[in-house]
């Protein structure tokens, strides 16, 4: 149950927090950079958001799931310019 006391954007917060400190803990673990993506595209940090996925993307070329979510990204931050 979600704490009443506590925001959507705090949540969002701390869950950016937790994951940058475990990407920076695993570097090379694609998922969880994958995560980390998702969240700072749910926070609206795009650019942020695309530079994980291109990392991830470096170390598993193949990986469909990332290749989506850049493509998504990539979409909105043209459609965000327009």
């Amino acid at each position: 149950m979600k704490d009443r006391f506590t925001s959507d954007k705090d949540s969002l917060q701390d869950g950016l927090t937790r994951l940058r400190r475990l990407t920076a803990l695993a570097p090379h673990d694609p998922d969880l950079r994958l995560d980390l993506a998702e969240k700072l595209l749910e926070a609206q940090l795009v650019e942020e958001a695309i530079e994980e996925i291109r990392a991830v993307v470096g170390m598993a070329p193949n990986h469909l799931d990332a290749r989506k979510m850049l493509a998504r990204a990539l979409t909105f931050l043209s459609s965000k310019a327009s």
